[in-house]
């Protein structure tokens, strides 16, 4: 496959609605619908992702994670439009310094493919577009002032939209900070546009380690031929390879689904690395699994697999409270209409369900 395919496949990805197959616009409801939601949160879907999904099934885990839903327009009382704070803790454009010694990037707001629970569903395929220059400048200025910043995690959107060159002068301008000691390269690519994952791409993030590759696979079925060759290139150029997950009401929402994406992770030497608690994010309250079922799939899943598949199942907490593992030292107590947590000052914090 040519180095540069993957650009060909993104120019041709489907971001209309009334491209879609006709069978699948008839069940999921008509285009009207559909397009409303698109107006308001943009759809974008390659097309050899698209053909993943099964027609047929008007509940295929694939089409929910990547249509548009008109249940994304219900306003949900206990979600919110930034619901992780993010904005104020912005400290430069694209820059959040949140916790102390690391600070997350915003280089896109651009994805091959907008989840339609996405945390950040306020910039997906809007927002401003990329990284400039002078942006980038502020950024490495304020990374030279804050010596206690080992860690800088690029995120958008997702980085690997960014053509080659543009990605390593950014690596390139970051590590050129003394301080930063780690990096890491979150990417949603290798699942649903695994021909982003070139020999030379693979090669350049080599040269810029210590460097993580995080990976987003939310569902068996997302693990194919050609992703899993993207998985095997990077962990082959001598990369760390992690994977998040989101967990999805409707997606992966059982043990099985959930046993299998993550034995299958391992096989190919990629670490599940967190289980996330859907962020409670306005436009995705349908995705949202009951913190008490979360913790009893948990437990399921320590039973049936080794410690190497078993991913931390986390919570990001609302208004920017931080991250914090779902454990018993961080439950203070959980009821039929909602759970208190602990973030990691040990301050409750109220969540619903």
């Amino acid at each position: 496959m040519s180095q540069d395919a993957w650009k060909q496949q993104l120019a041709a990805a489907i971001r209309r609605v009334e491209d879609l197959p006709s069978d699948l616009l008839v069940s999921l409801g008509g285009a009207q619908a559909l397009q409303r939601v698109a107006d308001e949160y943009p759809m974008m879907i390659p097309r050899r992702y698209l053909e993943r999904i099964d027609p047929s099934n008007p509940h295929d885990p694939i089409a929910r994670m990547v249509l548009p839903d008109p249940r994304e327009l219900e306003v949900d009382p206990v979600c919110q439009v930034d619901p992780l704070g993010e904005d104020g803790y912005e400290v430069v454009a694209g820059l959040i310094h949140h916790y102390r010694d690391r600070v997350l990037l915003l280089v896109t707001t651009r994805c091959a493919s907008y989840c339609r629970f996405c945390t950040r569903k306020r910039l997906a395929g809007r927002g401003w577009g990329q990284l400039t220059e002078r942006q980038l400048d502020v950024v490495v200025s304020y990374l030279e002032q804050h010596g206690e910043i080992r860690e800088v995690i690029l995120s958008g959107g997702d980085p690997l939209v960014l053509s080659d060159q543009v990605l390593d002068h950014i690596l390139g301008r970051i590590q050129s900070v003394p301080s930063v000691r780690m990096v890491r390269v979150g990417t949603r690519m290798p699942a649903v546009l695994p021909a982003r994952i070139t020999d030379g791409l693979a090669g350049l993030l080599a040269r810029h380690r210590p460097l993580f590759v995080v990976t987003h696979f939310d569902h068996p079925r997302e693990l194919g031929a050609e992703a899993r060759r993207a998985l095997e290139l990077l962990v082959a150029a001598g990369l760390a390879v992690v994977n998040q997950t989101v967990l999805l009401a409707g997606v992966n929402d059982d043990v099985g689904v959930l046993a299998e994406l993550f034995c299958g992770l391992q096989e190919l030497m990629v670490r599940p690395y967190y289980l996330h608690q859907c962020d409670l994010t306005q436009g995705t309250g349908h995705f949202r699994v009951p913190l008490r079922q979360g913790i009893e799939l948990m437990g399921q899943l320590r039973q049936r697999v080794g410690g190497l598949c078993v991913p931390q199942y986390v919570v990001d907490l609302p208004g920017g409270r931080g991250k914090v593992p779902v454990a018993l030292q961080h439950v203070a107590s959980m009821g039929l209409s909602g759970s208190v947590l602990l973030d990691p000052e040990g301050r409750p914090v109220p969540y619903p369900l």
